[in-house]
């Protein structure tokens, strides 16, 4: 019988956490699902856990490539054999919470207009030691806006349905270290992509992560990417130095200028009317967008202040026609953000 959930994960040389992950997914409280593991091209002990595995679970169907062709290829090739309609995203070295998939499934039940779902997930580190949570937006609209300054799904918590993944044709063969970056870009411009509030993952954070050994790669990616959808969608050219801008505002790397500044608003202002024709489907996703929006001209606006009050003054008040609420939405942000500074969240 056909399973209800294909779970596809990659794995290269994963003998540290390959067995915790399995054992996570193996107790799932949904049950009707198959797993493809891809082995790309593991020398350590990883085969033979994982043959362990598939002899004793007639679920864990394994494939292998004998060199390591990447995580997009590894993906791509395990999708190609998925047979359920529903897709599940999984890393070698996170940890699923039991009732991930069920959450999951449900929510698509329940929104046939939705593509794909994730959720928030909580770190751990290499050893297990709980961090903090991070969520994401939970709104379709703001997703998909928000993929404009950082990934707005944590890819090893999405599940996605496999007609849509298959729509888009998949994850690039050109992107190696922002391959999942990519692959949601592309799908939030064409299909509607959404977050759980609950925690449905434990995403270890440790030396191994792709952004730990290919950071500045992935970094470049992420970058090109941005300035690629801001052209094929929004219908603006922008350079790779923006793109960069507009993702620094997502982690408290700022322009530095005012004629910076002000290049990045006109840039947001001119994206804005795209999204909100293309994108925004109710008036949930409206409101979502344009306090967002705000709250990113209300944070120019303060980088502002100091040095061109008048620019500064000009942001605000656009920002406050978007949404009133964005000056509270604003504030909450730079609170939270200084509550970390001093490690106090």
């Amino acid at each position: 019988m056909t399973p209800r959930v294909s779970i596809v994960m990659p794995v290269s040389n994963s003998e540290r956490f390959v067995s915790e992950t399995l054992d996570s997914l193996l107790g799932q409280t949904l049950t009707d699902f198959e797993c493809i593991v891809v082995d790309n091209g593991s020398t350590d002990r990883t085969p033979a856990i994982l043959a362990e595995y598939a002899a004793r679970d007639p679920r864990i169907k394994l494939l292998r490539n004998e060199q390591n062709l990447g995580p997009s290829a590894a993906r791509n090739a395990g999708c190609g054999v998925a047979r359920a309609s529903l897709i599940a995203v999984m890393d070698h070295d996170d940890i699923a919470l039991p009732d991930r998939l069920q959450k999951q499934v449900d929510y698509l039940d329940r929104h046939p207009e939705v593509a794909a779902v994730g959720g928030a997930v909580r770190i751990i580190d290499g050893t297990g030691n709980l961090g903090s949570i991070r969520s994401f937006p939970t709104v379709p609209g703001l997703a998909a806006w928000s993929m404009l300054f950082f990934s707005s799904m944590a890819h090893p918590t999405v599940l996605m349905r496999a007609d849509a993944f298959r729509a888009i044709g998949g994850y690039s063969p050109d992107i190696i270290a922002a391959d999942d970056y990519e692959l949601l870009m592309r799908m939030s411009c064409r299909a509607r992509l959404a977050n759980l509030p609950d925690v449905v993952l434990l995403y270890r954070w440790w030396g191994g992560n792709t952004t730990t050994v290919r950071g500045r790669e992935q970094e470049a990616e992420a970058n090109m990417i941005v300035q690629t959808n801001i052209r094929n969608f929004g219908g603006l050219d922008v350079s790779l130095d923006d793109a960069q801008a507009l993702r620094g505002l997502a982690r408290d790397d700022y322009p530095k200028g005012t004629e910076d500044v002000a290049r990045i608003a006109g840039i947001i202002d001119a994206l804005l009317p795209v999204y909100l024709q293309r994108v925004a489907r109710t008036a949930e996703d409206r409101r979502e967008i344009l306090r967002d929006a705000g709250m990113r001209f209300w944070m120019l606006g303060a980088l502002s202040g100091r040095e061109a009050p008048r620019l500064a003054a000009r942001l605000v008040a656009r920002a406050t026609r978007l949404s009133p609420q964005s000056g509270f939405a604003f504030a909450g942000r730079a609170g939270r953000r200084l509550l970390s500074n001093l490690g106090m969240a």
